[in-house]
């Protein structure tokens, strides 16, 4: 794989755009669902690229990783438009992770203390954001600590070494950690 030629979604995103002189093809990714529709087709030619079989372990875990970290944040927020675009745009984000993994995957780090020091950062903001939730009534706080807790638990499950552990950190950062 040549991860340099490689553009992130975003950036491929925008790079399309500014290639489109008449405004004939951008068009079909103008609106928030043909942006959506751009990263699924960027996913699906970037995966020929870096090959369906070869990394079809980490693309899953990266892929259902990011998508219990829409689905917490989702669930925290009382849901919201942005999730719903990002749920089918994580399928562009977790491709191009996929383009720099076999560098990343010679390290054979112990993350142990690193995941749990993340996971358990996550159910603190989480726990302490929903204490302070004026949009939650009393009585419904204890469900939602316990799923949201159990999202984060599920989450954990799908980060296996070190590369998974530090892109989906980055995701969180990039996309979520800013609401916080």
């Amino acid at each position: 794989m040549q991860s340099k030629k490689i553009m992130p979604p975003d950036a491929a995103l925008q790079n399309f755009r500014a290639l489109d002189k008449y405004n004939d093809i951008q068009i079909y990714f103008s609106s928030e669902v043909g942006e959506d529709d751009f990263y699924m087709l960027y996913a699906y030619f970037l995966q020929q690229v870096n090959g369906v079989e070869k990394y079809s372990k980490d693309r899953y875990a990266l892929f259902s990783a990011f998508r219990k970290m829409n689905r917490l944040k989702s669930y925290y927020q009382y849901g919201g438009t942005y999730f719903g675009h990002i749920h089918d745009r994580i399928y562009g984000y977790a491709e191009f992770s996929i383009t720099t993994i076999e560098k990343a995957l010679s390290s054979n780090t112990n993350i142990n203390k690193e995941k749990n020091t993340f996971l358990s950062d996550l159910k603190k903001v989480y726990i302490q954001n929903l204490k302070e939730d004026g949009n939650t009534l009393l009585k419904d706080k204890p469900k939602r600590e316990k799923e949201m807790v159990k999202m984060i638990d599920d989450m954990g499950t799908y980060i296996t070494n070190a590369y998974q552990l530090k892109v989906v950190k980055q995701f969180y950062a990039d996309h979520y950690d800013f609401w916080m």
